[in-house]
């Protein structure tokens, strides 16, 4: 579902030529989603309650979306398939 959902996201940037996509914000009632494509086949959500500090939950979600990046990047190729 959040692969098919950053998909969109993804191509509703393109269409409307604003760069490429950073993140997803999907906010309900009780909480809010941040969806980010950390690589190719590897999406980091985070699910927050919508009271705390969405700049920060913004900044952390991509710092450790890099850190995840890293770390598969250190990984031999065969580990990933």
């Amino acid at each position: 579902m959040f692969a098919s959902l950053l998909v969109l996201a993804n191509r509703a940037t393109q269409q409307v030529q604003h760069g490429s996509l950073k993140l997803v914000l999907v906010e309900g009632e009780q909480d809010v989603m941040l969806l980010v494509q950390a690589r190719q086949n590897s999406i980091l959500a985070v699910a927050a309650k919508p009271n705390h500090n969405l700049g920060m939950i913004f900044l952390s979600t991509k710092k450790f979306a890099q850190k995840i990046i890293a770390a598969f990047d250190r990984l031999p190729a065969n580990r990933l398939a």
